[in-house]
């Protein structure tokens, strides 16, 4: 059992949710998020963004950072400040950029370039505790 707990002053400005590490929890933590940007008043094209771009780091965390172990869980935590949107995700393991996953294709190990792309900025920040993507998208509010 995962708890989490937010400030009550808080509100609707900040998202956290919690998975297993398995491929299987993808879909749900992107509808989780995808309601959460619906009520923000997320612009269309910029909740696009969020959502691929924190998918990729969600499928990175999953497979490179823990394995697919269901044992291990991985993090998503996104902020809304004014009109930037500051997606978080951790998990508990280290990445290295050139992984027997991403190995297995030449069509796979594009993930943190895609981010960059989508991304305002992307800081990655790896630690004997785990990797951390944060990944920030200015002008993100609808106007």
């Amino acid at each position: 059992m995962v708890l989490a707990l937010r400030p009550s002053h808080v509100g609707t400005r900040s998202f956290v949710t919690v998975l297993r590490a398995v491929p299987a929890e993808i879909p749900g933590a992107r509808q989780r998020l995808r309601d959460w940007l619906a009520t923000i008043d997320i612009a269309p094209a910029g909740s696009d963004k969020i959502l691929l771009a924190t998918g990729e780091a969600v499928t990175n965390a999953i497979e490179h950072g823990s394995g697919c172990d269901a044992r291990k869980t991985v993090s998503i935590e996104a902020f809304l400040h004014r009109d930037r949107v500051v997606v978080t995700v951790s998990d508990s393991g280290r990445w290295a950029g050139d992984s027997s996953a991403s190995l297995r294709s030449q069509r796979r190990g594009r993930g943190l370039t895609l981010m960059s792309g989508l991304a305002d900025r992307v800081d990655t920040v790896r630690t004997a505790g785990g990797t951390r993507v944060a990944l920030q998208f200015d002008d993100a509010a609808a106007r």
